[in-house]
């Protein structure tokens, strides 16, 4: 499991790169809402479950992590 937490944290890692590069665009790339969203909460959920995952925790409470951990993020994400 611990595969699939590492794939969301460099997916979302790249993602917000490839923004950050593309807001400096000559067109530059529009910042939607659904799309910070997207991005914090796969960083957020690579986070969590590696975190949980790495200090020994059951998997589904490493997975409960990850999810919870991207829930809040997303979330706070919205509001800011």
């Amino acid at each position: 499991m611990n595969y699939v937490y590492a794939a969301a944290l460099v997916i979302g890692f790249v993602a917000l790169v490839a923004w950050i590069i593309g807001t400096f665009a000559p067109n530059g790339i529009d910042e939607r809402l659904v799309a910070r969203r997207i991005v914090g909460g796969l960083i957020a959920f690579g986070m969590g479950g590696l975190s949980a995952s790495f200090a020994g925790w059951p998997s589904l409470g490493a997975l409960a992590a990850g999810v919870g951990a991207s829930a809040i993020v997303a979330w706070y994400v919205g509001k800011v």
